[in-house]
């Protein structure tokens, strides 16, 4: 049977596809090489990077480009997917969290996007970034008493900027 099927799909297949693994590895690693990216096709850095990190899973950065890489590519539940994956591996990864969250935020799925800052916020209360996007958020879900919360905490600890603050305020008074 497998004899077969090696004839059959030496006739009908494209024989290009047995080699296309190692021409996608040859070519991603020829971009590198020369550094020059006006080659780059995203969706084979996809390709690539799904292999790659089946050999090697622990690889961050290699997560993050996936995952950055299906957003830009407009594949939101494959960023989904990979950004879950790599907090298997890197559960602690404030990059990795925060990115995260933005994606979910920016997908309307705000409590998740909460939930994954509370948790980046356990890691470092003192991540900047994090607090202001919990305000921000509290700010559309109208928790107006973990919003003043969060941003007492900001006022009391941490250095932001004062227009930031000028339009959080703001938006405070419309509340």
């Amino acid at each position: 049977i497998a004899s077969i099927s090696s004839i059959i799909y030496f006739f009908k297949g494209s024989p290009e596809s047995i080699k296309f693994k190692k021409s996608l590895n040859d070519e991603i690693s020829r971009i590198i090489s020369e550094k020059d990216s006006s080659d780059l096709d995203p969706s084979k850095i996809v390709l690539y990077l799904e292999q790659e990190l089946k050999k090697n899973p622990n690889d961050l950065e290699g997560w993050l480009i996936l995952a950055r890489t299906c957003m830009f590519l407009g594949h939101i539940q494959k960023a989904d997917l990979y950004y879950k994956s790599a907090l298997k591996f890197f559960p602690e990864d404030e990059i990795i969290l925060y990115e995260y969250s933005l994606l979910k935020k920016n997908y309307n799925q705000i409590e998740s996007a909460i939930k994954l800052l509370n948790i980046l916020k356990k890691i470092n209360p003192e991540n900047i970034d994090a607090r202001k996007n919990l305000v921000e958020l509290f700010i559309l879900t109208k928790n107006k008493n973990k919003k003043m919360n969060e941003l007492n905490f900001i006022k009391k600890n941490l250095k932001v900027d004062k227009i930031w603050l000028e339009k959080v305020e703001k938006d405070l008074s419309n509340f």
